[in-house]
């Protein structure tokens, strides 16, 4: 699964976009998702993709359950968006 993030990283606030690809690091599959019933965390600063970070990912294909950082294959930078 791949998710498309733009924005600022503070607590600098650089602008920045990039792409990060899911893959569950157990198995290796793309069919990865957000736990919709796990609360979105609080935090004061990060980038775009902080709060997906630190969500509750699952993977349908294992059962494997874990922090969206833990589900991260790879990322793709972008040219700086204005």
């Amino acid at each position: 699964m791949f998710m498309s993030y733009s924005g600022y990283v503070l607590p600098i606030g650089t602008r920045v976009a990039y792409t990060l690809e899911y893959r569950c690091s157990r198995c290796g599959s793309e069919n990865v998702a957000i736990d919709e019933a796990s609360p979105i965390p609080q935090f004061c600063d990060g980038s775009p993709s902080t709060a997906d970070g630190l969500r509750k990912w699952n993977c349908a294909a294992c059962g494997y359950s874990a922090k969206g950082g833990d589900f991260v294959a790879g990322r793709v930078e972008h040219k700086e968006w204005r």
